[in-house]
């Protein structure tokens, strides 16, 4: 199975705007919950798929995680997801991240999260640049 990087950028964004914190805890998220809100722009095995990758790269806080259907609960996003979800929320960047990766044939998740990161960098040095020009 190929992992599909729009779907694991989707996947955290949904979990993203789905995960509340109340006491102190956030609320579990089970991955069934997100295959069917995101359901209408990607394939459920593409979805499944890429909450498994996202669980074991520490990308996503998961228990009761099962191999033979990719089931899951989804019980926060690691300061890692957090990272890559910052730096590739911005639409421009990830069309640079994913135009990068294509020409390196590259779309492993750490190599978008290394690409994104230098992007984002990049970014945030330009933006440093023109505010301190006089």
């Amino acid at each position: 199975m190929r992992l599909n990087p729009d779907c694991i950028r989707a996947t955290l964004f949904y979990i993203e705007s789905h995960l509340q914190m109340k006491d102190g805890f956030s609320n579990d998220l089970p991955s069934e919950k997100i295959v069917t809100g995101l359901k209408e722009s990607f394939d459920a095995d593409d979805i499944r798929y890429s909450i498994k990758y996202l669980c074991e790269s520490y990308y996503l806080d998961c228990v009761k995680f099962k191999t033979h259907n990719y089931l899951c609960i989804v019980n926060d996003i690691t300061p890692r997801g957090h990272t890559f979800i910052n730096n590739v929320r911005n639409d421009d960047a990830w069309d640079k991240t994913k135009e990068i990766a294509e020409k390196n044939k590259s779309f492993s998740l750490e190599m978008l999260g290394q690409i994104a990161n230098a992007i984002a960098g990049s970014i945030a040095q330009a933006a440093i640049k023109a505010m301190t020009e006089i």
